[in-house]
């Protein structure tokens, strides 16, 4: 392909054309950012009505037993019982994690005092 057929093609494109085409693409990075705002929520707002989740409740999550630290909107913080390893466990896919709740003997989640 010479200079001329490329510059006729590029020529040949009218800028509604590009601007439609930039308008689509900013409509779809905006429209990404919203549903994932959206979901994190949403996750966010599970987690916060479950009433076995909290602060200082004994867990088992990915194979290793500790405590909840502290929640936002992004991130579970869950402390090992001997406090060697914080494991991060990300808001919006807390449910796909290997979640148990550990009860003591009258079936009270562990950290209710």
């Amino acid at each position: 392909m010479n200079k001329q057929v490329a510059v006729e093609i590029f020529q040949a494109i009218k800028p509604e054309l590009v601007w439609l085409m930039a308008y689509v693409l900013v409509a779809g990075f905006v429209a990404l950012l919203v549903k994932n705002a959206l979901e994190t929520l949403v996750a966010y707002r599970i987690f916060k009505t479950n009433d076995q989740l909290g602060n200082r409740t004994k867990v088992r999550v990915r194979g290793k037993v500790g405590r909840i630290l502290r929640y936002n909107w992004f991130w579970i913080e869950v402390v090992t019982e001997d406090g060697s390893e914080i494991i991060m466990v990300s808001m919006k896919r807390w449910q796909l994690e290997d979640w148990s709740v550990i009860l003591d003997s009258q079936g009270r989640r562990q950290g209710d005092e």
